[in-house]
């Protein structure tokens, strides 16, 4: 019971030593704002503004403030993509890929079951969401919606499939995320190599999602069935994609 006692303690100590030393930094960063307001170079600035959405949501998490940790992580995300769709160095731009699903998705969907019980999101739509709904008086939404209005929109919502014909098999499609993630991938108009690979990613995700969710489900065999139709569409789908895309880079560059 002691070591427990003391287990306990340390751990306590530590979270409050972590939690001062977010605060510290947040404020750090929050004058490092101020400061660069004029700041010319578009790039650094926008940086700097996600380095303080990601400290802001640390210290959410650490402080369980959820919501807080969502709103944060939405606009340190949508700031990134925006660097990364926008930016001039190749480097840079794998880098900031690599911070959104190293540093930022993961303890995002967490923040967002915590708060809500979701266990499956579209990230990209749902950030977007929530920047709308509760960060449009934030230094960073004001900075991209001054840059690019049309990044912080959500996709009109297609309709959702709910059902998949493939071959002689039809297959039920129980999850809205998978639902939305097929419909957005089957949606993609290939004009060149991007296309081609941003329809990859999608069908990636929805390949993840819905794998995620048959670990999840309690089914009976029927909808076992279905569940493992649609992944094999789904596998198949993002095969056939990346044999068209190499196609097209041989073909040089032409659909």
């Amino acid at each position: 019971a002691l070591l427990d006692l003391n287990s306990s303690t340390n751990a306590q100590s530590k979270q409050k030593l972590l939690s001062t030393r977010l605060r510290k930094s947040l404020k750090i960063s929050q004058n490092l704002v101020e400061i660069s307001q004029n700041e010319s170079d578009e790039t650094k600035r926008l940086e700097i503004l996600v380095y303080k959405e990601l400290l802001q949501a640390y210290l959410a998490i650490v402080s369980k403030k959820w919501k807080v940790a969502i709103s944060s992580y939405s606009l340190a995300r949508i700031g990134l993509k925006f660097l990364e769709k926008h930016g001039d160095i190749a480097e840079n731009k794998i880098l900031y890929k690599d911070i959104i699903e190293e540093t930022i998705d993961e303890p995002f969907k967490l923040a967002t079951y915590r708060d809500s019980k979701s266990i499956s999101i579209d990230l990209n739509e749902y950030s977007k969401i929530i920047a709308n709904e509760s960060a449009k008086n934030s230094e960073t939404f004001k900075f991209i919606d001054a840059k690019d209005s049309s990044f912080l929109k959500a996709d009109e919502e297609a309709e959702l499939i709910k059902e998949i014909d493939w071959r002689s098999y039809t297959a039920r499609v129980k999850d809205e995320t998978t639902s939305r993630l097929l419909s957005r991938a089957q949606n993609v108009k290939f004009d060149d190599l991007e296309s081609y690979d941003n329809a990859l990613i999608l069908w990636q995700e929805a390949l993840e999602n819905h794998s995620s969710f048959i670990a999840k489900a309690d089914q009976n065999d029927d909808e076992e069935q279905d569940d493992q139709i649609l992944l094999a569409y789904i596998k198949y789908s993002s095969l056939i994609t990346r044999l068209r895309r190499d196609q097209t880079l041989l073909s040089g560059n032409k659909t």
